[in-house]
């Protein structure tokens, strides 16, 4: 049956709309109503017809009278998006598809936000922090700038630094706090000149610290952190004035810090003190005081580098022993409180969800191109109608913007998402402080707001290219893109891909290094082993031996822990903590100059630390409990030490060796063994040559207590207590498995790992739908010749040959794109890889071949319709 001419309402409405712009609203609803729901056969009619009459309407058409009041335009704006809406419901594959892909990009790109407003962006908590001048210190074998200075060097700095106002420093230090029968081990910082009132810091309740509490003589004070005296007392006020004991000294507490100051690892802290006095912290050889200083007017951080250069080099000429591989630079707040790695880890963190962005805005972008070119007759029908361009492009533009407010919200709920899994996987007090507060809200609205914007931006040129006699005298919405369009979303495909892989090779390249420090090599099993510190401070006594037998009687108590197998002291956990770095001399060998004297790691062990720990020895032997009664000490070196400074393990093996020790006489010593190599705590730095002492031979006040065990994780109560057996006033700390201990360590790797992860995925996620969009569109435009062909008795075969080349032509180009680009960014950060170089090949062959096998996925439905298409029904619909 031949259908009317055009449904009588919609040639009605059709009239009434060449008088009032105000029914194409309706206008819309009633090609809906009746085109799209006409038959097949009739609906490109139908389109034709409505084509011819809206053309010699417009050739008619009055000019549109301007909006009269802001009134009309802000309903204009409304009708916008209420038809943005509309099409938002009646088309929901298209709708979900950016809205999903819109979400992902923003949710990826407010939670890194979140990290740089913390680093970067939020006002530190310090009074003028810009002029701030932090003295940071570096030595051989320590994190960068991590190193500190010394009681004397801090004294330099403050009397010969003409641009700082003021200087001060602070140290932190774990101290025993005891109130009536109950001890506590808590971190203080102990601070040297008014640093309260540098940092500009208030107090919540009573006072800060003053340069009159270090003086001697006067009554020991300190002050709680705000955090602290929330959680261990309740915010009761009435703390105040109370006395407590902190390492064995009597201390009245006068004041709370007020909560402004707790920001990262400053949060760590629960308690300030003055600087005592202690001797022990006065050593040249001591350096574990931070300085930081106020600079003077018009000062620069340049001019107070330039400064305490020359006093580092005159300290090294007077101190070589001491100074020589020493030194310090003057670096600002936000340098002080962030390594370098912290900054470049967050600039690729920021230039990956930035390239994902555009992944995302690519992809939207051709689903709006796609969907314009199938509504170009209604688009041009509302311009024959009267509509200005003007009032179209604000149709499109409302219709993106409804679209990117939906992308926002569901993008805060997968920024939410990520930052509940980040407070779950890390341990780092930083990851802590990232909340969805008001800013970050903020910057995910501007980017809904701003990134449809961006996407709207070709389309709209599109429309406003487009000739409108030209359009409606095509009758068809079905007519094939020409060839500078399909040019244009060929471009946008191979963008799509080069960012998936450039994406791809950047994070598994990333990944691969976080997970190669996670499995590196310790240089022996950690999993049965358990560990707490302990501190014998010389509060408690001034004996060295008192101290020595101290700790063993807390050796002997924990070695009768039911389940414990062996029990050994040591200073510093392998591969967790750095050991001193003490200059020695090898006996009967010059050392020439005094720089080129040797240097190592010392760490102090009990008798059976090697069978504990697990480490092997590679020559000689361990030590034996007659070690520890002899007179002459002895010592086992590590196989990297031998390598070093021997020509092999069995010269070094009988040598005598004389060790400098900052707290007394030089300690001579035969080798007897030499031992494993651990791993640098810092894993991607190659071993530390170290020199292992008995307990005996050595003084030391700090030591780890290390047990071995079946069930390690069971014995965390049983060691805390039977310490507390042995001394009250020696609570034990970082009470934890060693496992335990190198998860945190490695919590921010993991981290950093899973997020490089999820964002490649993503990435090649957003590539495949952007291609497979593509290809289902570039299949429909061609359905007509595909039939033609199928009829004329082309084999599927070759139909699908022809699409899936399609495809892996763009895949290609865009993978060589992309691998060029990965390239480059990879060489850029390549001080953070660890395990791989910038050029892996597997790497790239993988990402490679993965990106390959996902457009072929992607490709596969597209290919499957265009071989299945019925020729007749096809020919029917042209």
């Amino acid at each position: 049956m031949t259908p009317p001419l055009l449904p009588q309402r919609l040639v009605r409405h059709l009239i009434d709309a060449r008088f009032a712009e105000a029914a194409l609203g309706d206008l819309s609803e009633i090609f809906d109503d009746e085109v799209r729901s006409a038959p097949r056969r009739a609906r490109f009619r139908y389109w034709r017809r409505a084509a011819g009459v809206c053309w010699h309407l417009h050739r008619r058409r009055p000019r549109p009278a301007p909006h009269s009041s802001g009134d009309s335009l802000m309903l204009t704006m409304l009708r916008d998006f209420v038809r943005g809406a509309r099409l938002f419901v009646s088309q929901p594959a298209f709708s979900w598809a950016a809205v999903v892909t819109l979400a992902l990009a923003i949710g990826a790109n407010t939670l890194i936000f979140n990290i740089a407003n913390i680093l970067v962006l939020k006002p530190l908590p310090f009074d003028r922090p810009d002029r701030l001048g932090w003295i940071l210190g570096t030595i051989p074998g320590a994190s960068p700038d991590r190193a500190g200075t010394s009681l004397p060097e801090y004294a330099a700095f403050r009397d010969e630094v003409s641009t700082f106002t003021q200087l001060a420093a602070w140290r932190r230090q774990p101290v025993t706090m005891r109130e009536r029968d109950q001890s506590d081990r808590v971190l203080a910082q102990m601070v040297i000149g008014n640093l309260q009132g540098l940092w500009g810091l208030k107090a919540a309740r009573g006072r800060l610290l003053s340069a009159a509490d270090e003086q001697p003589g006067s009554p020991r004070v300190a002050v709680l952190a705000h955090q602290f005296w929330t959680a261990r007392f309740g915010a009761d006020e009435r703390v105040i004035g109370r006395s407590f004991v902190i390492d064995g000294v009597p201390h009245t507490i006068v004041g709370v810090v007020a909560p402004d100051i707790e920001l990262g690892n400053i949060s760590e802290i629960d308690v300030w003190l003055p600087y005592s006095g202690d001797p022990a912290l006065a050593s040249r050889a001591y350096r574990g005081w931070r300085p930081v200083g106020r600079l003077r007017e018009h000062a620069t951080i340049a001019d107070a580098h330039v400064q305490v250069a020359a006093i580092v080099e005159r300290l090294r000429r007077e101190h070589p022993d001491t100074n020589r591989d020493w030194t310090a630079r003057v670096g600002t707040t936000r340098q002080a409180l962030g390594g370098a790695n912290t900054w470049l880890v967050l600039s690729l963190l920021s230039i990956v969800v930035g390239l994902l962005l555009l992944l995302a805005c690519a992809n939207v972008m051709n689903l709006l191109i796609a969907r314009l070119i199938g509504r170009r007759q209604e688009l041009a029908v509302r311009t024959a109608l009267g509509a200005t361009r003007g009032r179209v492009v604000r149709q499109i533009i409302g219709e993106s913007l409804m679209l990117g407010m939906a992308g926002g919200l569901l993008g805060l709920l997968v920024a939410w998402v990520g930052l509940a899994g980040v407070h779950a996987v890390s341990t780092e007090p930083f990851f802590r402080q990232l909340q969805m507060d008001f800013g970050v809200v903020l910057f995910a609205v501007a980017l809904a707001f701003v990134t449809p914007l961006a996407v709207s931006v070709i389309p709209t040129l599109r429309v406003l290219r487009d000739d409108v006699r030209a359009t409606l005298s095509e009758g068809s919405t079905r007519t094939v893109g020409s060839a500078t369009a399909a040019r244009g979303r060929s471009a946008l495909v191979v963008l799509q891909v080069s960012l998936a892989v450039t994406l791809l090779i950047v994070a598994a390249l990333v990944v691969q290094s976080m997970q190669a420090i996670v499995v590196a090599d310790l240089g022996y099993d950690p999993s049965p082993l358990v560990s707490a510190q302990i501190d014998v401070a010389r509060w408690k006594t001034e004996d060295d031996q008192a101290a020595l037998r101290l700790r063993q009687r807390v050796l002997a108590r924990v070695r009768d822990i039911p389940g414990v197998e062996a029990a050994a002291l040591a200073t510093v956990l392998p591969a967790l903590q750095f050991a001193d770095n003490v200059p020695f001399d090898i006996g009967g060998r010059s050392t020439g100059d005094e720089r080129d004297r040797p240097t190592a790691g010392l760490t102090v062990v009990s008798a059976d630390y090697f069978s504990v720990i697990g480490v092997p020895l590679l020559a000689g032997r361990g030590f034996e409990a007659a070690d520890a009664s002899s007179p002459r000490a002895v010592v086992v070196v590590s196989a990297e030490a031998a390598r070093r400074f021997w020509p092999s393990s069995s010269e070094a093996l009988g040598s005598t060796v004389r060790i400098a020790d900052p707290s007394g006489a030089p300690i001579e010593a035969a080798v007897i063994g030499v031992a494993r190599n651990v791993a640098n705590p810092m894993i991607t730095e190659p071993p530390v040559p170290t020199l292992y002492l008995l307990d005996e031979h050595r003084p030391t006040r700090t030591t780890n207590v290390i047990l071995r065990a079946a069930a390690p994780a069971s014995l965390a109560r049983p060691l805390r207590q039977a310490i507390g057996e042995v001394d009250p006033d020696l609570p034990a700390y970082q009470l934890r498995t060693v496992t335990a201990a190198m998860e945190d360590e490695n919590s921010s790797n993991l981290l950093l790992s899973g997020m490089f992860a999820a964002f490649a995925t993503i990435a090649i996620l957003l590539a495949m739908a952007g291609l497979y969009g593509v290809m289902s569109y570039a299949v429909s435009q061609r359905s007509g010749e595909i039939a033609v062909r199928l009829a004329l008795g082309a084999p599927t075969r070759v139909i699908a040959r022809q699409v899936i080349g399609q495809s892996v032509k763009l895949s290609i180009v865009g993978i060589a794109i992309g691998a060029v680009c990965a390239y480059g960014l990879a060489r850029s950060i390549a001080s953070l890889l660890f395990g791989v170089t910038p050029a892996d090949v597997v790497t790239y062959g993988v990402a490679i071949a993965l990106t390959l096998v996902a457009s072929l996925v992607a490709t596969w439905l597209p290919m499957r319709r265009a071989a299945t298409i019925d020729p007749l029904e096809s020919l029917r619909r042209t």
